[in-house]
C-alpha cells in the first residue's frame, strides 16, 4: 500500500473519531452543560434553550465540514484529487464555516443582550475569526483546485 493511502486513511480515522465526540458533545454533553449553567444562574434560566440551539447549531456545522472532509480524503484516496468534485466539496466545505458565523454571531449578540460583558463573547468572536479564515481558505483552495483540474483537462486532451 502506497504511504500516501495510509496517511489518507489515518487522517479519516481522527475525522470519524472527531466526528464521534462532536456527537457525544452535542447529544450529552452541551445539554447537561446548559442544564448546570441554568442552575447555577436562576436569572438566565430563559437563556438556556435558545443558547442551547445555538451551540447544536454550532457542532452540527462543524459536524457536516468533517463528513465533507471526508469525502474530500474519499476522492483522493481514489485518485480523484483534481476533479469537479473536489472543487465542489472544498467550496462547499467553506460555505459551511461562513454558515457556521451565523450562530456565532448570534450567541454574541443574544448573550450581550442578556449578560453586559460577557467573557463567552470573547471566545465566540475568536471562533468567529477561525471560522472567517477557514471558510476563505477552502474557497481559496477550491479556486486552486478549479486551476489545477483544469490544467489535467488540458493536459488529457493534449496526450
Amino acid at each position: 500500500m502506497h504511504i500516501s493511502k495510509i496517511r489518507i486513511f489515518l487522517i479519516m480515522t481522527g475525522l470519524l473519531l472527531g466526528i464521534g465526540i462532536l456527537a457525544i458533545l452535542g447529544i450529552f454533553v452541551l445539554p447537561i452543560l446548559a442544564s448546570q449553567v441554568a442552575s447555577a444562574y436562576p436569572e438566565l434560566i430563559d437563556m438556556q434553550k435558545p443558547m442551547l440551539i445555538l451551540g447544536e447549531l454550532v457542532i452540527t456545522t462543524i459536524a457536516l465540514a468533517l463528513v465533507l472532509a471526508l469525502n474530500l480524503l474519499r476522492l483522493a484516496y481514489s485518485g480523484k484529487g483534481f476533479s469537479v468534485a473536489t472543487v465542489k466539496t472544498l467550496r462547499l466545505i467553506g460555505w459551511v464555516f461562513l454558515f457556521a458565523l451565523l450562530p456565532l454571531i448570534a450567541i454574541i449578540v443574544y448573550t450581550e443582550s442578556r449578560v453586559k460583558s460577557s467573557i463567552s463573547n470573547i471566545y465566540m468572536a475568536i471562533g468567529c475569526g477561525i471560522f472567517f479564515i477557514a471558510g476563505n481558505l477552502f474557497h481559496l483552495l477550491a479556486e486552486l483546485f478549479a486551476h489545477g483540474e483544469m490544467y489535467k483537462s488540458e493536459l488529457d486532451l493534449t496526450v
